[in-house]
């Protein structure tokens, strides 16, 4: 599959086998939606998420797979939550890990938030 024509730069992260898994990311943002956007590989680990500190109600216990379920490369593009405050600021946490053996990355291009004051800012 082809990446979107938007897709700018790529964050990557990656652990070999047997390394422990990057650290978290975390950021403080304002909207009533946040997703991702970025790519989705065989390789790639799976994502923690929480919002605010709770699992994402989007995911079984708060996990999102990255994996490319299609082989090669894939868009990565969840919607991670919606119907938040967007007059509340938020923290989202992405939590790296993979439960496989080998090595695992994380392709994240960036963060996108909706809403009246939406906005994303670094922790």
């Amino acid at each position: 599959c082809l990446m979107s024509r938007w897709l700018d730069s790529v964050a990557i992260a990656e652990c070999l086998a047997g390394a422990p898994a990057p650290a978290a990311w975390e950021l403080r943002f304002r909207g009533a939606t946040v997703m991702l956007f970025g790519e989705s590989t065989v390789t790639s680990g799976k994502l923690r998420v929480l919002i605010d500190g709770q699992p994402a109600r989007e995911f079984p216990r708060g996990i999102l797979d990255c994996r490319s379920h299609v082989g090669g490369t894939y868009k990565l593009d969840p919607t991670l939550a919606t119907g938040l405050d967007q007059n509340v600021e938020h923290t989202l946490r992405l939590e790296p890990f993979d439960d496989r053996a080998g090595p695992a990355e994380w392709r994240i291009e960036s963060v996108c938030v909706a809403g009246a004051s939406a906005g994303v800012w670094r922790r």
